[in-house]
């Protein structure tokens, strides 16, 4: 009944999520058909929805009463919803690490000030940071040096993942994850990693890959160093073997996670072509315009006006559109009839001298 906004399977493939332009989260199980309601929010839409590696916890923003945004974790059987950050600084962008242990996340509350001589006061530059929570109270910092000597472990009788122990079975198997929050204390469990202020990020608990101005980068937990992954632009869907990498014009399937990656299986686009016709394509413009206010404009009654006659209204000059910007001057008049201000037509793709 609205638009979709984003959608995704949960990990253990049982439902389908998706946000939408009416502010909900919605669960969708593909055997039924049923759909569920899990949350809505008056005030705006949720952004940054992530679901945990067991399906059973979500984590989102959602913006507090003095406009700054919250990190929030949903228990998606008990509906009990947890902020995992305060109200004194914008935080956005939260992921689970694929063990489960961790949710990192982007805020802005490194307080760096420099002085102007201009304007004689202080001012802030870039004041994002990248954190991390332990959503267990158990769980260690695993930025901490190893304590595993005084514990009395020795390395040499550590079994490799997938080597076959004494008995000849395999010393591990990959174990089903369980996420484990305590709510308790989670905003005291929360540390700075040692990157840039970054968005695009994914760990898997014992490093942790972002990108910056360099391409992308790989942080080991263990040692506290930061190596360069690859150059370019590595694009991960958390649970794949693969990933794509954008590098230098080109576009490749490399294995993922790894700590360094680079050539892999070259994906052809040389003979990738799209046919356009425009007598088709700026209709189908027009009407995406009409549906997106409809769906999305602020108040359901469209400032009390008649919006399908509206669109029949400026329809009829469709067939007379010869260039995109004759399409943007009828789409302007159709939008310019909600008097509303921000309203804007983007140019498009048209002729330039």
């Amino acid at each position: 009944d609205t638009y979709i906004r984003d959608i995704q399977w949960a990990p253990d493939s049982k439902h389908i999520y998706f946000t939408d332009r009416k502010n909900r989260f919605v669960e969708v199980d593909p055997a039924t058909g049923a759909k569920k309601v899990i949350m809505q929010n008056a005030d705006g839409e949720f952004s940054d929805v992530e679901i945990s590696p067991d399906s059973e916890w979500i984590t989102y923003t959602r913006m507090a009463a003095n406009e700054f945004d919250i990190v929030y974790l949903r228990n998606l059987e008990t509906g009990v919803e947890y902020p995992v950050t305060d109200r004194w600084y914008n935080s956005d962008s939260p992921v689970f690490s694929a063990d489960g242990k961790y949710l990192i996340f982007s805020s802005d509350r490194d307080l760096n000030p420099i002085y102007s001589r201009i304007e004689w006061n202080y001012a802030y530059g870039d004041m994002s940071g990248v954190y991390m929570t332990m959503l267990a109270k158990d769980t260690p910092s695993p930025m901490l040096p190893s304590d595993s000597e005084s514990a009395g472990v020795d390395k040499k009788d550590e079994k490799p993942e997938g080597r076959p122990g004494p008995d000849g079975k395999p010393a591990d198997k990959k174990k089903e994850v369980t996420v484990k929050v305590d709510p308790d204390g989670i905003l005291d469990r929360v540390i700075k990693l040692p990157v840039g202020g970054t968005r695009m990020y994914f760990s898997d608990g014992k490093k942790l890959w972002f990108r910056d101005s360099k391409g992308t980068q790989v942080l080991d937990f263990e040692t506290g160093k930061t190596d360069l992954c690859t150059d370019g632009m590595v694009m991960y869907r958390p649970g794949d073997k693969k990933a794509i990498l954008s590098s230098k014009g080109k576009w490749t399937v490399v294995g993922f996670p790894a700590p360094k990656v680079g050539g892999g299986d070259l994906v052809d686009v040389d003979n990738m072509y799209a046919t356009v016709d425009y007598s088709k394509e700026w209709p189908q413009v027009f009407d995406e315009v009409w549906r997106a206010f409809r769906d999305g404009y602020y108040l359901e009654n469209m400032h009390g006006r008649d919006w399908k006659a509206i669109k029949d209204k400026y329809a009829v000059f469709l067939p007379y559109v010869k260039t995109r910007l004759d399409l943007n001057y009828v789409i302007g008049g159709m939008i310019a009839e909600l008097a509303s201000g921000h309203a804007y037509v983007s140019p498009g793709d048209y002729p330039k001298p």
